[in-house]
């Protein structure tokens, strides 16, 4: 049982480098402990400027999650199904990088979003939990998803972030303005005012 433990810890370490140096070529990348959710690593774009630091407190800014994971032969692979989703459906922010060696001693890598992992995993319930599973087999290779250029891989991580940002400050929005309509007498206040009420307000500290 210890040199399994050892084996596993070895594994997970050897992803989590591999993860990180494709991050961290276009992100700011910091490390969270697999006990949280089992998150590896939170993603966010490198401010290029002073500027852009402070207009980004103007604003709910939103990082990437991505778990790293290793795999040797034809061994599974599971994701927590909760990791993928949550009750607004399939999560916008959560990917996966799922690395494994061949006989050669090449390394290759697996990427996914949460959509992905949805639609092309396997779903299973162990004690209770729900999971997502990827294993590689004869009848699937996943080579779609295999050995995708770095930049690729972090603009597509961009993008999503991009996407989830752009939703959660609507979001924000809709229910701010809600607030302007009085439920009595259904009384709406005009946008000007609305927006006079929050100039010179962070959204986000």
């Amino acid at each position: 049982m210890h040199n399994i433990l050892n084996k596993q810890g070895f594994n997970g370490h050897l992803g989590e480098q591999r993860t990180a140096a494709i991050l961290a070529k276009d992100f700011l990348v910091s490390t969270i402990s697999v006990d949280i959710e089992g998150r590896d690593f939170t993603v966010e774009e490198m401010p290029s400027s002073l500027i852009e630091i402070q207009e980004s407190k103007k604003r709910i800014t939103c990082k990437g999650i991505v778990q790293a994971k290793y795999f040797e032969n034809s061994n599974e692979v599971k994701i927590a199904r909760h990791y993928v989703e949550d009750t607004e459906g399939v999560k916008t922010d959560f990917f996966a990088l799922i690395h494994t060696d061949d006989i050669n001693r090449n390394e290759h890598v697996y990427f996914f979003t949460a959509r992905e992992i949805q639609q092309n995993f396997t779903l299973r319930t162990d004690s209770d939990k729900d999971y997502y599973i990827f294993r590689l087999s004869s009848k699937r290779k996943f080579l779609k998803y295999k050995n995708i250029p770095s930049h690729k891989i972090n603009q597509v991580i961009r993008n999503e972030i991009s996407r989830t940002e752009e939703f959660r400050n609507e979001e924000f929005i809709r229910r701010i303005t809600e607030k302007w309509v009085n439920p009595i007498n259904e009384q709406q206040y005009s946008n000007n005012d609305l927006f006079k009420s929050l100039k010179g307000k962070h959204i986000v500290d």
